[in-house]
């Protein structure tokens, strides 16, 4: 087969999603994976997002022959079969998956004139993994680190990203800041998880994972007692700069000494 498709939101792209094009891989000359942008649904990452995420999560595994393209008002099926491609894959889980996907298999094919679908088991250990599952473990103490276990990691990465830059515009209240208040503190949000602070490869402890653990830990200590607003604000960003530095080996000034002065830079 020279050429298949593999479509989906992709919100995030799952390691069941990358099985999925894996086997596409192996039945076919290329694949393109076809990411509907529909106005109908509340994603978490926008459509150009998740294209740049899967792009990056194929270039890890030295796929070059995997495109990823954005299909804009209309049906992927028929986008496929517009491009020359007469089949999409897709897994199946169970039956619940196969009642689904035959019923959305007809309808590609017999109204809107379609590629056909291909159906792949996929293996037990992905057998439950899907995007809704792994959103709906966002939120409790530890939750990144369950997530971990179902994306391949520029997905992973990009997840913690945005859920960092979530609580970051909530503590600094963007809703309510002026433009040079916003501009002030995007550098500062860049800079901390930047190659330099968290988001450097070197650090085997304090990065982002550490900063996501931190702040679920505060915000469940702040639903579980009386702490005020201003309390939970100052914790917050407190924590957010209390490992922005980070040497090994420390110079005269300790690596918590220079954070804490950082931090007094932003005042």
């Amino acid at each position: 087969m020279k050429k298949i498709a593999f479509s989906g939101t992709l919100d995030p792209i799952t390691n069941g999603h990358m099985w999925v094009i894996q086997e596409a891989r192996a039945i076919s000359d290329e694949v393109v994976v076809f990411i509907s942008e529909n106005p109908f649904k509340k994603p978490q990452f926008a459509a150009e997002k998740r294209r740049a995420i899967v792009e990056q999560c194929v270039a890890a595994r030295d796929w070059s022959n995997v495109s990823v393209i954005l299909v804009k008002g209309d049906y992927t099926a028929r986008a496929a079969k517009k491009s020359g491609i007469d089949y999409l894959i897709r897994g199946i889980r169970n039956t619940t998956d196969f009642d689904y996907e035959n019923l959305i298999q007809q309808a590609n094919v017999d109204i809107v004139n379609g590629a056909k679908t291909i159906f792949v088991m996929p293996p037990r250990d992905l057998g439950s993994v899907s995007s809704t599952f792994v959103r709906a473990l966002q939120g409790p103490v530890g939750w990144h680190w369950a997530v971990k276990n179902f994306l391949p990691a520029p997905a992973y990465v990009a997840w913690l990203l945005d859920w960092l830059r979530k609580d970051w515009e909530a503590l600094w209240q963007y809703a309510n800041a002026s433009a040079d208040r916003i501009a002030d503190t995007n550098y500062w949000f860049e800079k901390l998880v930047g190659d330099t602070a968290y988001g450097s490869p070197l650090r085997p402890y304090h990065n982002h994972d550490h900063l996501v653990h931190g702040l679920s830990e505060i915000a469940v200590w702040a639903a579980n007692t009386n702490a005020s607003s201003s309390e939970v604000e100052t914790l917050k960003k407190a924590f957010w700069f209390h490992d922005a530095v980070y040497q090994v080996p420390q110079g005269p000034i300790s690596n918590e000494e220079q954070s804490a002065m950082l931090w007094i830079s932003t005042q």
